[in-house]
């Protein structure tokens, strides 16, 4: 049962590697097919386009897990240690209601697309629209760990002092 819980925790790394290599498989047939053949295959840029978003929103919250994101943390260098956890958690807090905010949004924008599907393949807009969704809800996952991490960390170190 660990075992699957430890592969399941990197669902979302897996997703975006999926989504990439569909990206990049399909664009680089087209890519070939266009210049040494004349044609290309219709639906696989529709595809590419869709596994793109994915493979962006996913990735993001990949990104925030592990705390990729570009920061500039000149000014924030020349705080004392202590205002600097207590300025980080609050980052987290703000960074936290944003994504709940962004998350509530795209749900609301996949529940009015009504029956609004693609041009190619008629796949529903819900879906595209529901990668919005799935990487700020995984993002606000990770904020509330991050919190809660951090919390624990200064609790910890007030109780060695």
């Amino acid at each position: 049962m660990l075992k699957i819980i430890k592969k399941l925790s990197n669902i979302d790394e897996i997703l975006a590697s999926i989504f990439l290599a569909i990206v990049l498989i399909l664009t680089f047939m087209n890519v070939v097919l266009r210049y040494a053949f004349g044609f290309i295959i219709n639906w696989g840029e529709e595809v590419a386009i869709i596994s793109f978003i994915w493979c962006v929103y996913i990735g993001m919250s990949v990104c925030y897990r592990y705390d990729r994101h570009i920061a500039i943390d000149v000014v924030f260098n020349l705080f004392p240690k202590r205002v600097q956890k207590v300025i980080d958690i609050c980052i987290d807090v703000l960074v936290l209601i944003v994504n709940v905010t962004i998350a509530y949004l795209g749900i609301v924008l996949s529940m009015n697309v009504g029956s609004k599907v693609s041009f190619i393949l008629r796949i529903p807009y819900y879906f595209i629209d529901g990668s919005i969704v799935v990487g700020f809800v995984l993002m606000s996952f990770y904020g509330v760990n991050k919190i809660i991490a951090k919390f624990k960390k200064v609790d910890e170190t007030e109780n060695l002092m």
